[in-house]
């Protein structure tokens, strides 16, 4: 229903306390604990991620309300009728193969991909260039993803980098053992 580039899913208990896992884990925890009183799931959550602060038109705004309505009605939460569920563009992933790109260094920002790209493991994401010598034989330091996947977010809101700063996400079929025990919203 929402277009989304990549949709992702956690452990039914993840480790890392967020607040879709923490709002729908609890019910669960409590009717696994007391079979007997057949505690139904009383809610359900889930976390939508659009865009960057500085990607937006009237027209994107638009399409995502439209998209986020439909949603809404095929949850039972509002009526209407929402229509034919449309098919993912790519297969749901698990958060924990989420490869998470971040800076090393001070520089410019120069990506190869825009998101919605598919991306194999050891392409070229993006390049953080040394403002102080970008000419220089290590001018260029290239981000190389860790894994197979779509591009589905990247640092749209300015081209200066730092060393930590997140500069992509990857949605990955595969799990990343050095995600483990991660919620995706780690930084």
């Amino acid at each position: 229903d929402l277009g989304s580039e990549a949709t992702m899913y956690n452990e039914p208990y993840p480790s890392a306390l967020t607040f879709s896992g923490v709002n729908g884990a609890l019910w669960a925890r409590l009717a696994e604990r007391f079979p007997e009183a057949s505690i139904p799931q009383a809610c359900m959550s889930c976390t939508v991620e659009m865009r960057s602060q500085f990607d937006v038109s009237h027209a994107q705004g638009e399409q995502d309300a439209a998209r986020l309505l439909r949603w809404i009605v095929r949850q039972g939460i509002i009526k209407g009728e929402p229509g034919r569920l449309p098919r993912l563009k790519v297969p749901a992933t698990p958060m924990q193969g989420m490869d998470v790109g971040y800076c090393p260094k001070d520089g410019f920002l120069a990506y190869h991909l825009e998101p919605g790209a598919k991306v194999k493991k050891g392409q070229a994401v993006c390049d953080v260039i040394d403002p102080a010598n970008p000419h220089g034989p290590k001018a260029r330091t290239t981000i190389y993803a860790q894994t197979d996947g779509v591009l589905f977010a990247k640092r749209l809101n300015g081209s200066l980098a730092w060393p930590g700063l997140v500069l992509y996400r990857i949605a990955g079929e595969q799990r990343l053992a050095h995600r483990a025990g991660m919620s995706g919203l780690d930084d």
